[in-house]
């Protein structure tokens, strides 16, 4: 193709670089900032209303992205994110303001909140079926959002993030809602759900999960993540590592930018890792010299696999060597785990270093598990699945917010691995990078074309070109290199293989079909980047212009609007031009969109639709000089003369004018003829002109017209086969060939030319096959072929003859005769005949007795066969020999024997063969023992007979048949008993009759109870014998003796008694005693007065009982038991005297019995109330039950008198009553010592109450209510010393 692709390129670039370097960037007017106010404004006077979302300053351009939402009564409005971008001197660069005015902010259509966080996740679980289970609170914020976070409750594999907003919809009132994501355990989806806080009604939801089977539909259901709780990158990286701490490590991968196995060979990379990106290497997650881990899990990403062998990854071991063994083609046998995970991990690394260059850092949300001191959240490096085995032909990525780890999910095609599929690994990572760096939704979303452009970008090779064919995801769908992929068309410049523009998205699939076509777009931008600055394969410090292309559409992901479209995207790439190169390449830019639609004056309408955009071709008034690029079909190579070569045929030729969207296209054809047929080259000229003036653009289509098809056989050459005549068949041969073996061919270009290749014949008789091949050439030199076989028979037999029938007699001793004979003759009519022999015995042989079959053949030098036969006949007349030879036979075990001839036969022998042997007696029986004369008759094959005699001896060895039967006997009174053979005998029989029984056993007892095993032997009257075994069962049947006996037993201290068998009963057995047993084996307090009857049963262990009965009467002879106090030493009262306390009625004197609670009577000694003196007093405590039984303790009371004044402090006076206490617990000071405070303590030694006791009298009431019910230690201080109690404290 000449002139296929031809452009008037304007740089009118320079004029942009100096007004936008003058003006700081405020040359470049854009349109969408739609605020009531300022959000600059806004922010200085840090009003309450509005809450940052998210902010960073650009690594790159210096920008300092701000992003927020409304707010209101501390609640963020959903529906309201707006972003305001800030340039190095702290003036707006560009603002998109989504604020609602203050009166519709009023408008609230719910503002109660009816349902809490908790029954917001409830309601959810029920409308999407999900199994709750155990749904607990972990965490709960105030402030912002009233945000609080969930346990997963087996709906979710990540913990459950809740928190309260306002809905904002416009035209309508606002909504409160919660939101909250559930990550499902059962699927790869991950929602995040906006709930009804008053209904609990789901209003919408989210998948941050981005996925599609790319086999199907090449759709997805799925919308884009609006995510927004991101924090941005900062200017200044903290890096301080250098390569030498880093350890070596080397991958075995299909290394960037190789695509796939069909793209190229796998390499070992070295320390591919960038010290910028990850200056601790992809190993370190602690920021220190050396590896944390040597398999294939880092800071950036942990990759390992999940289906089969789920959590298993690839181990480098302590030199980070990931060399391993891969087949490409993928089957359960062979999965390749270590190579594809290697793959795996090596990709999301690579992707992660080279986007950091582009501003993608750790302060603008990017993956990483330690961020190193740059902002952001970390802990979210992501989690690469392999070989996932939750689905096939697919791949996905999901996105939460910055802090929580993204998944990649990989899935194997068939045969094919998508884990080796490097551009969809790419693809799947760019998911997570639009979504971090942008708020995406909508139906004229773009995310899917991002994602194949950071594809197409990361695989691209030196020598490549615009207009080549660049498939999706070819090696994943089993494609070769060159496939189209899984989009409509294959990326490419040329129109021809893609001619997507604008307006194609209101007939494309939500979301790759319309991403696919921005991703085309900035294919073209690309493309236009690389013409004015080349192309450099340094990713990551390059100056090429696929390198200033990624840099362009990375900070416009930055700079676009939350949820944009299409004009939204490409005006955001013009601001990051004039952001990063000062606006230098805005016409390329604009010349880029604008040839696929989406030009000056193109209108998304809404990004909510992809239905109401309106496509345009033309560029801004500083880049709108006129131009027509046109676009020629394919050169052809191929066509057949007579074919249809009309454009509609061959190719029609596109144009695209920058002014006028129905540019004119002619051509005109010039044919050059060749010289055969009707062939040659036609030369079309294709131009393209406008209404606008452009200047016409041509380009040259060549057809080349050719005969390439060789003549038809309509009719295949016949075999032609001839009887032999002796002199070649020559004119049958000529007449044959001349009509081409009978083949007829035709062409539709051309004559056609007849040949063949015969030489000679093979041979001139005899079916000599001669195969000629026929050609048929057109005047094109195509040619075609059919061949066939010249075949000469000879099918006459040759004339046999044999001699006559032959009679010979054998000779002595021998079975045969030698005959001779003449052989057969034979003559042809052909040529020559042979005769020879192909039956019988030859001529000079020794022939058998009886008639032999002679037979020859004759053959002709063609193999035609004639035969004949004679007969030769040998006559036998010698007798046999007769031998004999004496035997002894044995009697079987019915008494009978039978011998053969063959037994008597001692080698009796004939001169041809003894044809049978003959005896006259054959049987014998019990009669028969001893000897016997029997007489053999040999005969031989030709009825010639001879005999002898011999002596047969029978004889009787076979045992009789033992045959026993088991028996059952019962022990007598003295406990034997005498067996019987004949008992034990169950049919025993011999051929010959039986002499006698005999038992090796004749007698048992006791110790022989139950199965017996005695033996029979029995003898014939030869003497043989044989034995058997029979079973002797013996039983007991004499039931045991058992006297019961009434006895009385006594309660112990637990008020109960037990009762044993040997209590109440005796027992005696002839054969020993067994199981005895009662069946009221315990009596307690509630037996006493009244009788018990027990019942005794025994049984001896062979199945005999005996029963009898006992009568148990239950008495308690106990007495209660008392507790009584410690002695204890009290003071006199003022008067001298002493009231005697009551010690039952406080606790301090306990009585227990084992039958009687409480006691019958509990009586102190003297009674509380007595007034006692000085000295010492023994009071007694006395206790009887109900059954009259009594018992007493006592302690001393020593009585003391007052200390006067001077004497030493006694804290022995001082009492805390009542202990255990409730609610108060009084301190009785008698003696009224000087007292300073008392302290109460816990048992960790914690203060928990202290009382001033400088005031204190004689007593004094302490409030314990409020403590806790525990014990605690009381300290009471004085002047000069202090006393230490213990406080048992029951609140009730």
């Amino acid at each position: 193709m000449k002139l296929s692709h031809l452009l008037y390129v304007f740089f009118c670039f320079i004029g942009f670089t100096l007004t936008a370097q003058k003006n700081n960037s405020n040359s470049v007017t854009y349109k969408n900032i739609s605020s009531q106010i300022s959000l600059d404004k806004i922010l200085k006077q840090k009003k309450s209303n509005y809450i940052i979302t998210k902010e960073h300053v650009s690594s790159l351009s210096g920008i300092h992205h701000v992003y927020l939402r409304q707010s209101l009564n501390n609640l963020e409005i959903y529906g309201t994110e707006s972003s305001i971008h800030y340039d190095r001197n702290g003036d707006i660069f560009k603002e998109h303001n989504k604020f609602i005015d203050s009166i519709s902010i009023k408008k609230i259509d719910n503002d109660s909140q009816i349902i809490n966080a908790r029954q917001a996740i409830i309601s959810v679980a029920n409308q999407m079926n999900y199994k709750i289970s155990n749904l607990k609170l972990l965490e709960l914020k105030k402030g912002i959002n009233q945000k609080s976070l969930y346990n997963k409750a087996d709906i979710s594999s990540e913990n459950i993030p809740v928190r309260l907003m306002y809905y904002h919809r416009k035209g309508k009132k606002l909504l409160k809602i919660w939101e909250l994501s559930i990550a499902e355990v059962n699927s790869s989806d991950w929602w995040n759900f906006r709930v009804n806080a008053t209904t609990g009604q789901i209003i919408d939801k989210d998948n941050w999960t981005i996925s599609c089977n790319i086999m199907e539909s090449h759709s997805c259901h799925e919308s884009e993540e609006k995510n927004i709780n991101q924090i941005g990158p900062v200017e200044e990286k903290n890096l301080t590592q250098n390569i030498a701490s880093i350890l070596p490590g080397s991958y075995n991968v299909y290394a960037m930018p190789v695509e796939s196995p069909n793209h190229g060979s796998r390499t070992i990379e070295t320390n591919p890792e960038n010290l910028i990106a990850s200056p601790f290497g992809w190993h370190d997650t602690n920021g220190s010299t050396g590896a944390e881990y040597t398999s294939t899990k880092g800071n950036n990403v942990d990759a390992y696999e999940d289906g089969d062998n789920p959590g298993y990854r690839a181990e480098g071991g302590p030199g980070l060597t990931f060399n391993f063994p891969v087949n490409t083609t993928y089957s359960n046998g062979d999965q390749s785990e270590d190579a594809v995970i290697t793959n795996l991990f090596y990709w999301n690394n690579i992707i992660h270093d080279v986007i950091y260059q582009y501003g993608f850092d750790e302060a603008s949300g990017n993956f990483q598990e330690n961020n190193y001191g740059n902002g952001g959240l970390g802990s979210d490096s992501v989690n690469a699945e392999a070989q996932d085995g939750s689905g096939s032909c697919n791949a996905n990525f999901a996105t939460p917010p910055d802090g929580s780890n993204p998944r990649m999910q990989m899935y194997v095609c068939g045969n094919r691995d998508g884990d080796l599929d490097n551009l969809v690994i790419i693809h799947e990572y760019a998911h997570g990078i639009s979504l971090r760096l942008s708020n995406l939704g909508g139906q004229e979303q773009m995310g899917e074309g991002w994602s194949d452009y950071y594809g197409l970008m990361w695989t691209m090779e030196n020598g490549d070109n615009g207009s080549d064919s660049r498939g999706v995801g070819t090696w994943l769908i089993g494609q070769g290199p060159n496939g189209g992929g899984v989009r409509q068309y294959p990326y490419s410049t040329d129109f021809i293989i893609n001619p997507h523009t604008y307006d194609d998205i209101k007939n494309a699939a939500v979301p790759h079909g319309v991403g696919s076509v921005f991703a085309m777009m900035l294919w073209e931008m690309t493309w236009e980047l690389i013409d004015v600055y080349g192309f450099d394969p340094d990713f990551y410090n390059g100056t090429g212009g696929n390198n200033m292309a990624v840099a362009l559409v990375t900070e416009a992901l930055k700079l676009q609007p939350s949820q944009p479209g299409f004009v939204d995207g490409r005006d955001a790439i013009l601001a990051a031009d004039v952001a990063l190169f000062g606006g230098a390449n805005q016409c390329a830019i604009w010349q880029s969109f604008a040839r696929r639609g989406l030009g000056y004056s193109a209108n998304q309408g809404s990004s909510s639709s992809n239905q109401d955009g309106t496509e345009s071709f033309d560029l801004p008034p500083d880049c709108s000089t006129a131009y027509i690029v046109l676009t020629c079909p394919n050169d052809l190579d191929g066509i057949v003369c007579g074919d249809d070569i009309s454009p509609s045929a061959t190719g029609m030729a596109t144009a695209f004018s920058s002014c006028d969207p129905n540019p004119i296209i002619t051509f005109q054809d010039t044919m050059i003829v060749n010289n055969c047929g009707n062939t040659g080259v036609l030369s079309r000229i294709w131009t393209a002109t406008d209404n606008c003036g452009s200047p016409p653009v041509s380009c040259e289509q060549e057809i080349v017209i050719g005969d390439y098809t060789a003549p038809s056989i309509d009719i295949v050459a016949n075999d032609n086969i001839v009887e032999c005549n002796g002199t070649g068949n020559t004119s049958e041969l000529n007449t044959w060939l001349a009509n081409n073996g009978g083949a007829i061919a035709s062409d539709s270009c051309s004559a056609i030319t007849w040949t063949n290749d015969f030489t000679i014949l093979n041979n001139d008789v005899c079916g000599s096959l001669t195969t000629v091949t026929f050609i048929a050439t057109d005047e094109c030199g195509n040619a075609s072929t059919t061949s066939a076989d010249f075949i000469i028979e000879d099918t006459t037999a040759p004339v046999i003859g044999c001699p006559g029938d032959v009679i010979a007699v054998t000779e002595d001793g021998d079975c045969g005769a030698i005959v001779n004979f003449q052989p057969a003759v034979a003559i042809d009519n052909c040529g020559s005949a042979f005769t020879y022999q192909t039956g019988g015995l030859g001529s000079g042989s020794v022939f058998p007795v009886g008639d032999t079959l002679i037979e020859y053949t004759a053959q002709d030098d063609c193999g035609n066969l004639a035969t004949c036969t004679f007969t030769v006949t040998v006559i036998d007349d010698d007798a046999p020999v007769a031998i004999c030879q004496d035997i002894t036979v044995i009697l079987d075990d019915t008494g009978n024997a039978t011998i053969t001839a063959d037994q008597l036969n001692f080698g009796s022998n004939d001169n041809c063969g003894v044809e049978s042997l003959a005896i006259n007696v054959n049987t014998f029986d019990c009669s028969n023992v001893g000897a016997n004369q029997v007489t053999l008759t040999v005969t031989d094959i030709h009825g010639n007979t001879a005999t002898c005699v011999a002596s047969v001896t029978v004889l009787d060895n076979t045992a009789p048949i033992a045959v026993c039967q088991d028996i059952t006997l019962e022990l007598g009174d003295d406990g034997t008993v005498t067996i019987d053979p004949l008992a034990i005998d169950g049919g025993s029989s011999d051929a010959c009759g039986i002499a006698s029984y005999e038992l090796d056993m004749d007698t048992l007892d006791c110790s022989n109870l139950g199965n017996t095993a005695v033996i029979l032997t029995v003898t014939d009257v030869n003497g043989n014998q044989s034995s058997c075994s029979a079973i002797v069962t013996l039983e007991d049947n004499t039931p045991p003796v058992l006297v019961c006996n009434d006895t009385t037993v006594e309660l112990n201290q637990d008020g109960v008694a037990f009762i044993t068998p040997s209590l109440v009963a005796d027992i005696d057995d002839n054969c020993g005693t067994g199981a005895v047993t009662v069946d009221v084996q315990e009596v307690s307090c509630a037996d006493i007065g009244t009788p018990v009857t027990v019942n005794v049963f025994a049984n001896d262990g062979n199945g005999n009982s005996a029963v009898c009965s006992a009568v148990v009467t239950v008495v308690d002879l106990l007495a209660p038991e008392i507790v009584c106090p410690d002695n204890q030493v009290v003071n006199l009262g003022p008067d001298g005297t002493y009231t005697l306390g009551d010690y039952i009625g406080d606790g301090s004197a306990t009585a227990t019995d084992n039958c009687t609670d409480p006691v019958t009577i509990f009586t102190q000694d003297p009674v509380a109330g007595t007034i006692l003196g000085f000295g010492t007093q023994v009071i007694t405590f006395t206790a009887e039950d109900q059954y009259g039984n009594v018992s007493t303790c006592s302690f001393e009371l020593d009585i003391q008198e007052i200390l006067g004044a001077g004497d030493v402090e006694d804290f022995t006076s001082l009492v805390l009553y009542p202990n255990p206490a409730d609610g108060k617990v009084n301190l009785s000071n008698p003696r009224q010592i000087d007292l300073k405070n008392v302290t109460i303590y816990d048992l960790t030694g914690r203060i928990v109450h202290k009382v001033d006791l400088s005031t204190m009298g004689s007593e004094i009431t302490i409030d314990i209510a409020n403590l806790a019910n525990a014990i605690y230690m009381v300290v009471i201080r004085g002047d000069q010393r202090i006393s230490t109690k213990q406080l048992i404290v029951n609140n009730y």
